[in-house]
């Protein structure tokens, strides 16, 4: 469910295909709509980003590389505490709460990219 650009009537878009490509109109007052802009993409590169991440320490971890020194266990939770800020910034974000919340869901991205590859780099032994 999504909301109309035009008319702001809370809509599910109605797909119309002639030939090749694909659009979504409202029904109410047949404005295009997108389906898959920015803000999806930005969910689909997190979304992989977060499995690769959980795909790498759980074949490490099972190889027995992954050495727990405290600067790998801080990094862990920093991980862990950026993926549940991200998340709840991108749920006020989503929500269009009021306040600075595409700052702190950058900011939070930016936290948990950097962790993540310092964390991999441990691991690597760089």
């Amino acid at each position: 469910m999504t909301t109309c650009k035009k008319c702001k009537s809370k809509i599910l878009p109605k797909m119309v295909s002639a030939g090749k490509s694909t659009a979504y109109f409202c029904p109410f007052c047949g404005a295009s709509q997108s389906r898959f802009g920015f803000k999806e993409l930005y969910i689909l590169f997190n979304a992989i980003l977060l499995l690769w991440f959980a795909a790498f320490f759980n074949h490490h971890i099972s190889a027995g590389s992954v050495t727990w020194s405290p600067m790998m266990q801080k990094l862990a939770f920093l991980v862990l505490g950026s993926i549940v800020s991200f998340i709840f910034t991108f749920y006020k974000v989503s929500k269009k709460q009021k306040g600075h919340w595409k700052l702190y869901n950058s900011l939070s991205f930016l936290v948990m990219v950097l962790s993540i590859a310092l964390s991999a780099s441990q691991v690597w032994g760089l």
